[in-house]
């Protein structure tokens, strides 16, 4: 991640990623429009909670909202 304040724009259709490389908390302020991805991101963040998640549960999360991650 960038410092603070910084502003990433990705446009529809390009792969893209987000991580903390740090051993800092972060924060992120993820603005989507059309609205819908946010329950995907809830779901991702519970298969997660406890670490890495089966790459099969994530393909099946992801088919669900008519996209397949990277």
């Amino acid at each position: 991640m960038g410092a603070a304040g910084t502003f990433v724009l990705v446009p529809p259709g390009n792969v893209h990623t987000v991580s903390n490389p740090s051993n800092q908390p972060a924060r992120l302020l993820n603005l989507q429009t059309p609205a819908g991805l946010e329950q995907y991101l809830k779901e991702v963040a519970a298969l997660t909670s406890n670490g890495q998640p089966d790459p099969a549960e994530m393909a099946r999360l992801a088919s669900q909202y008519d996209f397949m991650p990277s």
